[in-house]
């Protein structure tokens, strides 16, 4: 099904068009930070990951649209958000060709491997090797993450963090981004306007628009 999600107050709610909205789960009243996104898509998704100030929540929503269906809720991804390093999550990106979830909070990023198979079954632990946190010690220009962007065209990971931005293509090696190119003359380079990065709103080929706290840098 096509269409947008939306968590609110009265619950979760999808509308075809962005118009008409009908509330889906009036049983989910988590504070909602954010919902999942993606990058452009292979196949269908149906799998929605949640996030809220506990922790990572999920759901099918080709359930809500299937009138046999047993699994019309939304279900705490618990083993992951024990293992988050803080459990307010301000945003979420799900790689679907890689089947990679990160989560951005005010601890740092979690990396989730394989998360539909944590999402779709009833798996116990999660395996150490399929997580991991990252906190300024590794790599990240600040500990508190705001964002959290897959780039579609070069697969990298953007997150915009207290202190710039930190982007990488291998988790073990971060650049870190706390000053940028002046638009006006490409030999010299200034200071973010501000180095809280809350939210990145585009991405291009090595073009990235940030919006933060005294304005909007591109």
């Amino acid at each position: 099904h096509e269409g947008y999600l939306a968590a609110t107050k009265k619950g979760l709610a999808f509308s075809p068009t962005g118009e008409g909205w009908t509330v889906v789960d009036r049983s989910f009243k988590e504070e909602c930070t954010c919902l999942s996104s993606t990058g452009k898509l292979n196949t269908p998704q149906t799998l929605v990951f949640i996030g809220t100030t506990s922790g990572v929540y999920y759901l099918n929503v080709d359930d809500y649209f299937d009138e046999e269906s047993e699994n019309k809720k939304v279900v705490l991804l618990s083993n992951y958000s024990q293992k988050l390093p803080s459990t307010y999550i301000n945003s979420l990106s799900y790689n679907t060709k890689k089947d990679i979830l990160v989560s951005a909070g005010l601890g740092g990023i979690s990396v989730l491997n394989n998360a539909s198979t944590y999402a779709n079954s009833e798996a116990g632990d999660i395996l150490a090797s399929d997580y991991a946190n990252y906190t300024s010690g590794d790599g990240l220009t600040g500990t508190t993450c705001y964002s959290v962007l897959w780039t579609s065209s070069e697969n990298k990971l953007i997150v915009g963090t207290s202190n710039g931005l930190s982007i990488t293509t291998d988790f073990r090696s971060w650049t870190q981004i706390t000053r940028i190119a002046n638009s006006e003359n490409v030999n010299s380079d200034q200071r973010l306007t501000n180095h809280v990065c809350n939210k990145i709103i585009r991405e291009g080929t090595n073009l990235y628009t940030v919006l933060h706290g005294v304005g909007l840098t591109e």
